[in-house]
């Protein structure tokens, strides 16, 4: 009686072991899933730093570009080398060009 007792809780820990394995395989498999995706999120933000980064510069010369354009020598040059434009401007004012 005593014997057929322990077999039958050495064939429920048996079966609770199978199920404890197939658990850790299951954790095991989900971790390595969720690394995969934490590499895939560690590269699109990797991209999203570069990017943003050579947005950041291009806003800087965009700046730059408006500072340049907005400055006297510059308007002086460009009035020399388009001066259609001034006479232009000048007509739609309603103004003689001199």
């Amino acid at each position: 009686e005593k014997d057929e007792e322990i077999q039958s809780l050495k064939a429920e820990s048996n079966e609770k072991d199978k199920e404890i394995c197939e658990k850790d395989e299951e954790i095991q498999s989900l971790k390595a899933e969720s690394n995969e995706k934490d590499e895939e999120i560690q590269e699109k933000d990797k991209e999203i730093t570069a990017l943003k980064k050579i947005l950041d510069i291009r806003v800087e010369k965009l700046k730059e570009l408006e500072r340049i354009r907005s400055s006297w020598p510059y308007r002086i040059v460009h009035m020399i080398r388009h001066p259609e434009n001034l006479f232009k401007k000048n007509s739609k004012k309603g103004q003689d060009p001199k």
